[in-house]
């Protein structure tokens, strides 16, 4: 009697190990998107195996970083942060939500940057029907098991703009994009009377920045050459130079693919797109008499 509650007591205990190391899954219909609390890196694929799959996408972001109006770094304390591989994000229970009368399935991953005192919150979407967001002219469909994420930062103490060293100066948001092969710039459609930004194709699918962003409720032009695509330490890396704000600054990249079979037939399963909006509400840090 005694070996055998030693055995169960030992298989629960393996049970709950087990358990305890595997990844967070949200399933949509023919999507699965896994959160990672370390880091708050988010995983996109296709099949209950998505995590071994080559055609997997993965969005991370990589920095925060202030510069001049001479495109320099701020090195000022609280002016940056680079510590998102190490920051841990409490990752919320799924729940109905609607975006422009879209069904959605939303989750939320939130933290607080240490020594800029501010809250940051990802917010992940998984389109449950059909529908087209506008923003400043420019028109995104999406579809079902479309994926938006929303990314927005404000401060967790006393509300107050961000702390700018100097006039005009910009806020770089690096993200890292992590795909089946590095991008390649595509060519904008020809004789179409919309505007589109930049298009980048990843093997498996592309990926879209647009040239406008929302400042203090007004739409700007990015800066010539941004978003700016490098690689840093074997990384993809996407630069977004945001001009100086206020209050709030909103930015809108979009992730679109056309998954395919394991076979490697041509055949499409659906479509999805990946929405970063760097609801970036930075109002930031608080400041103390």
């Amino acid at each position: 009697m005694l070996s055998t509650l030693l055995l169960l007591v030992v298989a629960v205990h393996q049970s709950l190990a087990q358990n305890a190391t595997l990844p967070t899954v949200y399933q949509g219909t023919n999507v699965y998107v896994s959160p990672m609390a370390q880091s708050g890196k988010i995983t996109i694929g296709w099949d209950n195996n998505f995590l071994n799959d080559a055609n997997r996408v993965e969005i991370s972001l990589y920095g925060l970083q202030e510069v001049n109006s001479n495109g320099g770094p701020v090195t000022n304390p609280g002016h940056s942060f680079n510590g998102f591989t190490n920051l841990t994000f409490a990752v919320s229970p799924i729940q109905q939500e609607t975006i422009n009368s879209i069904p959605t399935q939303m989750f939320t991953l939130s933290s607080i940057l240490p020594h800029l005192n501010t809250q940051i919150t990802i917010t992940v979407y998984i389109i449950q029907g059909y529908g087209s967001l506008l923003l400043a002219g420019e028109t995104t469909n999406l579809a079902k098991d479309n994926i938006k994420v929303s990314i927005s930062l404000q401060s967790s103490g006393q509300f107050s703009t961000w702390p700018w060293t100097g006039q005009n100066g910009f806020l770089d948001v690096n993200f890292a994009v992590r795909s089946q092969t590095p991008p390649v710039l595509q060519s904008p459609p020809v004789n179409s009377t919309l505007t589109f930004g930049d298009t980048y194709n990843l093997g498996f699918g592309n990926i879209t920045f647009s040239h406008r962003v929302e400042v203090d409720g007004q739409y700007k032009v990015l800066s010539t050459g941004y978003p700016l695509p490098q690689v840093q330490q074997g990384v993809q890396i996407f630069t977004v130079r945001l001009p100086q704000f206020n209050q709030a600054v909103n930015y809108d990249p979009v992730i679109a693919a056309t998954p395919i079979f394991a076979n490697g037939s041509n055949r499409l399963v659906g479509n999805f797109g990946i929405f970063i909006s760097l609801v970036a509400l930075l109002l930031a840090k608080m400041f103390s008499a």
